[in-house]
């Protein structure tokens, strides 16, 4: 049970809370950053979606790897590769931040941006060439 006057730092899934004074990398049952994880994931899908979405436009993927992903087995290899690439950072992550917690918690924030950065730049390109787009490949 949790006193008021005693704050639990986390708490548990099953509802019993880690003694106080002990750091979060002390735990073995849960991830370190489930909302950070959670955002990483989505930037991802994101990633994903946009990049599709802009190679039907059009667009030429300049990422050479995602392109030999594509090449060789489409969208689905898009997506093994970007999942591997988010697996591999919540894996990392999780080494690290059991070791450095600042640093873990570091590199998932880097890992959101640096998957948000092509999901902001496929918007810009969307918003600045959309009347072209629509007009070649809507009506054209």
């Amino acid at each position: 049970m949790i006193r008021i006057h005693e704050p639990a730092v986390f708490t548990e899934h099953h509802g019993a809370s880690l003694p106080r004074g002990r750091h979060a990398a002390d735990r073995t049952s849960d991830v370190l950053f489930p909302v950070g994880y959670t955002w990483l994931v989505l930037a991802g899908a994101l990633d994903v979606i946009i990049t599709n979405l802009m190679l039907h436009l059009g667009a030429v993927e300049v990422n050479i790897v995602a392109n030999a992903a594509i090449g060789y087995a489409g969208l689905w290899g898009l997506i093994l590769l970007k999942f591997s690439v988010v697996a591999g950072v919540l894996w990392i992550c999780e080494y690290v931040g059991r070791r450095q917690l600042r640093t873990a918690r570091a590199l998932v924030g880097t890992g959101v941006a640096i998957n948000l950065l092509p999901v902001v730049f496929s918007f810009a390109q969307l918003i600045l060439f959309h009347d072209a787009w629509v007009e070649d490949y809507m009506h054209g």
